[in-house]
């Protein structure tokens, strides 16, 4: 296991549980499986051990929520401003993108969230995410369309109740 991937582990982490202790924890706690899965299985080794972190990231996340009752927050930080581009949007209008884009993202479930980070932060295809969900290809694409389609008509909603209110 390589640092570039112990980070993209954590940050996986941190988009679902949205607190960095949590995350941390949900990471050793992962690696610590993997590890004795491998040391007592070594006829049965993990072949993609991303995907099963990843998906032992996500099976404990959502055991701690079942007993916790815990529920996702989104993250306040969703879009960073880019002080370098001369075309810098206002503090006011990042604050309302940032707000909408908080809004859009409270309207999913925890799974929804799951997908739109693995597609959209983290830039995974529909086969990579159907190999980590241990999924067809199919689903995933679907669910990606279903789950555009909903982000789309809710943001048309808004946007057109922000018109009227002006």
């Amino acid at each position: 296991m390589d640092r570039a991937l112990l980070n993209q582990l954590y940050r996986y982490a941190i988009a679902l549980t949205r607190d960095s202790d949590e995350a941390f924890d949900l990471l050793q706690q992962s690696v610590e499986r993997y590890l004795r899965r491998s040391n007592f299985q070594s006829d049965d080794h993990v072949r993609e051990p991303s995907a099963y972190l990843m998906r032992t990231i996500r099976n404990q996340f959502f055991d701690q929520a079942r007993h916790q009752r815990m529920h996702l927050v989104v993250n306040e930080q969703l879009q960073q401003a880019n002080t370098e581009l001369d075309d810098t949007p206002s503090p006011d209008d990042l604050l309302i993108h940032q707000q909408m884009a908080e809004g859009l993202i409270k309207q999913l479930d925890s799974h929804e969230q799951e997908l739109l980070y693995l597609w959209a932060v983290e830039e995974y295809t529909a086969q990579e995410i159907a190999t980590m969900r241990s999924q067809p290809r199919g689903t995933i694409l679907s669910q990606l369309h279903r789950l555009k389609k909903k982000l789309r008509t809710q943001l048309d909603t808004d946007i057109r109740r922000v018109l009227h209110e002006t």
